[in-house]
């Protein structure tokens, strides 16, 4: 391929999606995916090589795949690598499907897509470049952020004394 375009316009030809380029803040749209691609002249030898191992590591039949995580990182943060030919584009059962998406969970945030605030449901208006908002202010934000910690902690078993609260709170949103 001859430049980053042209690699782009491939991607999202094989992944049935669309190339945004410099139009969007995603390079493809994708129904699942929102797709960044990168084109370098070479990729860094230690990707190469923790995939090589990965590559002769697997038992006949099974896809190798590359899981790198940051010391002091949250495991929800773990990058997966594996080869394009291997991904599922279009997974069609759930055990395809990844487990944990950007969000914290296998939930989509309700309002994404709808022009609300995902927190409070408020309409939003289009960003400064005419992009689509996620939250109306700051402090829908950090809560948005808040809540992914919350039930990361409570999925990895750390906030265990949460869960009592969390059910206190539901009972309250009636009154």
């Amino acid at each position: 391929m001859r430049n980053w375009k042209e690699v782009e316009r491939r991607i999202a030809r094989e992944l049935g999606g669309e190339r945004v380029g410099i139009l969007g803040r995603e390079d493809v749209r994708h129904d699942r995916y929102s797709v960044e691609v990168k084109t370098r002249l070479e990729l860094p030898a230690f990707l190469k090589g923790a995939y090589g191992q990965a590559q002769s590591n697997a038992a006949e039949g099974k896809v190798p795949l590359l899981v790198l995580k940051e010391k002091g990182k949250r495991f929800a943060d773990c990058l997966v690598i594996l080869r394009f030919a291997d991904f599922p584009a279009t997974p069609t059962t759930r055990a395809d499907l990844p487990q944990e998406s950007v969000h914290g969970s296998n939930r989509a945030p309700v309002a994404i897509g709808t022009g609300k605030c995902e927190v409070c449901l408020v309409g939003l208006k289009p960003g400064r470049r005419g992009e689509r908002k996620r939250f109306c202010s700051v402090s829908c934000r950090r809560l948005a952020c808040s809540a992914r910690q919350i039930e990361g902690a409570l999925a990895e078993g750390r906030a265990e004394g949460l869960r009592t609260r969390i059910r206190e709170l539901g009972g309250k949103e009636h009154e």
